[in-house]
């Protein structure tokens, strides 16, 4: 396979790690009763702000180890478009990634230096080509558009059509009944869904983690973090 990236995982991307708190790390949610923590662009964008905020771990220590090592599970193979992601291939390659971590810095001349990672060929032409056939008209689905973004921008747009309701006038120019406000609120709810009812649908550990994210800012900004800074553009 000569066309893949090496991205973070989503957490409805199927066989997620996670790390348990003896430090072992498996595809079980839960060990010895206790649940573990998903191995994902989250969990990517979290560290990388702790890492950013305490001593430069040295490279090869242990510690060092260990984190690039929690990193790398955290991450996915992915194959060119309409590739199967139960392929074989895929684990095998994510096996033998290697993580390295590298400390921006900044100097009180400015006199700063910028590594920008430029990917492998072929690994983003594709999906270049992708966007140059849709229709180049606005409306378009905006690239980098996963389901979890979908529905937290449901949500948005739920919250700010209910603000606005409260704001709709009558044909009498007068505002609009609590009864009313209500029917409309209602109506919104059925067609753009509600944390509620998403929270009430949630069936098993990656639904319910993509439901928390949807109520926190700060899990939804280390998710944004992992996401760019491990260049997700599949």
């Amino acid at each position: 396979m000569d066309t893949y990236t090496i991205v973070g995982r989503k957490i409805d991307q199927g066989k997620t790690r996670y790390l348990h708190s003896d430090g072992s790390i498996d595809q079980n949610p839960n060990n010895n009763g206790a649940a573990g923590t998903a191995l994902t662009v989250e969990f990517i964008g979290k560290k990388i702000i702790e890492l950013s905020q305490n001593a430069h771990l040295e490279r090869g220590s242990p510690e060092y180890l260990k984190v690039t090592e929690q990193l790398r599970n955290a991450l996915v193979v992915k194959g060119p478009f309409n590739h199967d992601p139960n392929d074989p291939k895929l684990e095998e390659l994510l096996d033998n990634v290697t993580v390295e971590l590298k400390y921006d810095e900044r100097t009180p001349l400015d006199k700063n230096v910028r590594t920008l990672v430029i990917p492998a060929k072929d690994t983003l032409a594709y999906r270049e080509t992708f966007f140059k056939e849709k229709d180049q008209i606005p409306g378009y689905e905006p690239p980098l558009t996963y389901e979890l973004d979908r529905l937290m921008m449901r949500l948005y747009f739920n919250r700010l059509i209910k603000e606005l309701v409260t704001e709709f006038t009558g044909t009498d120019g007068q505002p609009l009944s609590q009864a009313d406000q209500n029917k409309m609120a209602e109506d919104v709810d059925k067609k753009l869904g509600s944390y509620d009812e998403l929270l009430a649908d949630a069936e098993d550990e990656t639904e319910l983690s993509m439901v928390r994210i949807l109520a926190s800012p700060v899990a939804a900004f280390h998710r944004a973090i992992g996401i760019y800074i491990t260049e997700m553009c599949d």
